[in-house]
């Protein structure tokens, strides 16, 4: 988890290869619980939302799901990004 003063700002998330589909639900529902129990806890009223991200060793792709978009991206394509600022 990374957060922005008191609000938890992204969810992250690291597995080699998301190949297998049982290990890609897995990873999936276990995101949707956090984010689920996350959204609960938050202060009422504007919550931002929570940005979703699995680190992988070489997938991309964004997978939409019912509580937002699940960002899957390679290790060394995370570590360039542009938005460092949230370390």
């Amino acid at each position: 988890m990374l957060k922005h003063g008191t609000q938890i700002s992204d969810l992250i998330q690291v597995c080699v290869s998301l190949a297998d589909s049982k290990t890609l639900d897995r990873e999936i529902r276990a995101m949707m619980e956090v984010c689920g129990e996350l959204k609960q806890h938050q202060a009422s009223g504007s919550s931002p939302r929570i940005e979703m991200t699995i680190i992988t060793d070489d997938e991309e792709r964004i997978m939409e799901t019912d509580r937002g978009p699940v960002r899957l991206t390679p290790l060394w394509k995370w570590l360039i990004r542009e938005d460092k600022g949230i370390l």
